[in-house]
């Protein structure tokens, strides 16, 4: 584990409940701050009503060591560096070393993405035998991840791999009732 200098918290936690009326108020926590910090809140009475509430990040570092031959890496609109020739010159040998040349002036460069969730979730029991639940959440993930494409054919002898931009923004709603008897 590679942890940035500054402050850490790897974690926290609250627990509050009130046995009288039945009401508890829970929170978690960690990495505050940090690429893979998560939060989490609950609220309610115990067997009537429950609120939960949550965001959390997930970082996906696919590789730290690629050398684009393009610009606009992790955007939408990938160009080609100055060097080289869209659709190639016409002579694949000068190609593979026009492409050498242009990775190999490039500094180590880190491709990935970070998926960001959060969410609501009610819970409500509505008479003895039935309850209701309700949910949303939102997910995005943003970045880019390595797309394989090899330039071998021809003779060529550079393997290349292309950037995918990832800009993805997923909504889910759940609805819905439970029904139980003995």
């Amino acid at each position: 584990k590679d942890v940035d200098d500054g402050i850490y918290l790897s974690a926290f936690g609250l627990d509050l409940n009130r046995p009288g009326t039945a009401h508890f108020f829970e929170a978690v926590g960690g990495g505050v701050g940090r690429d893979d910090q998560f939060y989490g809140v609950q609220f309610g009475r115990y067997n009537d009503w429950r609120v939960r509430l949550f965001y959390n990040e997930t970082p996906h570092v696919f590789t730290t060591t690629f050398r684009p031959v393009w610009n606009g890496v992790n955007s939408g609109m990938l160009t080609l560096k100055p060097g080289l020739t869209p659709g190639g010159s016409g002579s694949t040998a000068q190609d593979n070393i026009d492409v050498a040349a242009v990775a190999n002036a490039n500094a180590n460069t880190a491709i990935g993405l970070v998926r960001t969730k959060s969410g609501a979730r009610l819970d409500m029991q509505l008479v003895d035998r039935w309850k209701f639940f309700a949910s949303y959440s939102h997910e995005k993930r943003e970045g880019g991840r390595p797309f394989g494409s090899v330039w071998q054919g021809g003779g060529g002898a550079i393997a290349m791999e292309l950037v995918e931009p990832i800009d993805y923004v997923t909504h889910d709603i759940l609805a819905g009732f439970h029904y139980a008897d003995a």
